[in-house]
């Protein structure tokens, strides 16, 4: 009886002996391998982004296409009325922020992690806004202090809900801002607040986007050309706040690149005048970003309308220079309106037509997100 005892303590230590042997091999490789990967993984706050506006309301089917179509970053547009951040003023005049965007916010949040997808949180109008989509002098923002200080509070629950994936989200503080005479300094001002809650109250170190302002003064002037008057926030000791992106949007010109979507704006072909409006407007950018300490660029929208039969070589003319700086870029827009879908031919009308991944559009875009990286966030 001895014996067998004996036996058998001898093969359980042998089997013993062998798992841990074999534990000790997987912990080594799962080492090895995570010494590998930090080599090789790129550092997620530096990579380059390229990729596509979205709806708040995207499916989950449409995020897994943008992922297999290699865009590694998304611009999420809060537009729809239920996922707008701030409700209209109750009676009292008070604002107050809407449950149901922090719920979508959260959802988007999760759902891009899991696919390495950067994403960019644009609220894009508040209350008053003349226009939901674009800024307007008109807008109830410029006037109305209860308002602004209620977009620096949305701004910080927006942080409570993403300072900790500060490697992949990305804050877009206002879109398209257009400031009424008078008030020339009113979005320096206000950015300079949300920057202010956001670094020194709460030292989020998500990227934020910058959007330079238009300006109503003596004359309409437009927001790429008012782009030199746009102030990067700085701290009280005089450095400027870290980790600030200037994001200027580009429909140049906008008779061309929006074509029969807006009134009084004709089909149009692209011609050397045209090109060279656009190409001017990308220097002014360039200009700006040499003169700030070669402040990061991403371009968080551009496109041109379906209705543009020639509108591909706007987009590749564009594109191409926004690479030959190492700008970040967002394509205007993925499966938000026909008029601008790179998935739907033939060129020259905005009609419905069928998607298809592999239009000439696409496949150009495409092509460039070839060169995208996706570290694990």
């Amino acid at each position: 009886m001895k014996q067998v005892v004996a036996f058998l303590f001898l093969v359980t230590c042998a089997s013993c002996l062998k798992q841990s042997s074999a534990r000790i091999e997987e912990n080594t490789a799962q080492r090895v391998a995570t010494k590998a990967r930090a080599v090789t993984d790129p550092d997620p706050a530096n990579i380059r982004i390229r990729g596509f506006d979205i709806l708040s309301t995207i499916t989950t089917a449409d995020l897994d296409d943008v992922r297999s179509y290699k865009a590694n970053v998304v611009r999420a547009l809060f537009t729809n009325t239920s996922h707008r951040f701030i409700n209209e003023k109750d009676a009292n005049g008070n604002y107050s922020l809407n449950v149901n965007a922090f719920t979508k916010l959260d959802q988007l949040v999760a759902l891009c992690r899991t696919r390495n997808l950067k994403l960019i949180i644009d609220p894009h109008t508040t209350p008053g806004a003349i226009n939901p989509y674009t800024g307007n002098p008109g807008d109830r923002l410029w006037t109305d202090t209860k308002l602004q200080d209620m977009v620096v509070e949305m701004w910080r629950q927006i942080s409570n809900h993403c300072h900790t994936g500060s490697s992949f989200i990305i804050y877009d503080l206002y879109n398209e801002p257009f400031l009424p005479t008078g008030k020339p300094n009113a979005w320096n001002e206000l950015a300079k607040r949300i920057v202010v809650a956001l670094r020194d109250g709460k030292q989020d170190k998500c990227e934020i986007l910058l959007q330079p302002s238009g300006y109503q003064g003596n004359g309409w002037v437009d927001r790429i050309p008012n782009l030199p008057n746009l102030i990067i926030p700085k701290k009280a000791n005089g450095s400027v706040y870290p980790n600030i992106t200037v994001s200027p949007h580009l429909y140049t010109p906008l008779s061309y690149t929006h074509q029969v979507t807006i009134s009084g704006y004709p089909p149009a072909s692209y011609t050397t005048t045209v090109k060279n409006q656009m190409l001017n407007e990308i220097q002014i950018i360039r200009n700006y970003q040499i003169n700030n300490n070669n402040v990061k660029i991403n371009i968080g929208e551009f496109s041109v309308t379906r209705a543009a039969a020639d509108g591909n070589s706007y987009l590749a003319d564009a594109v191409n220079k926004f690479e030959s700086y190492s700008w970040d870029w967002v394509y205007h827009s993925f499966r938000e309106a026909y008029d601008w879908d790179a998935e739907m031919e033939p060129l020259g009308n905005v009609s419905q037509q069928p998607r298809n991944g592999n239009t000439d559009r696409m496949q150009f875009l495409k092509n460039k997100f070839q060169n995208n990286q996706f570290p694990v966030y």
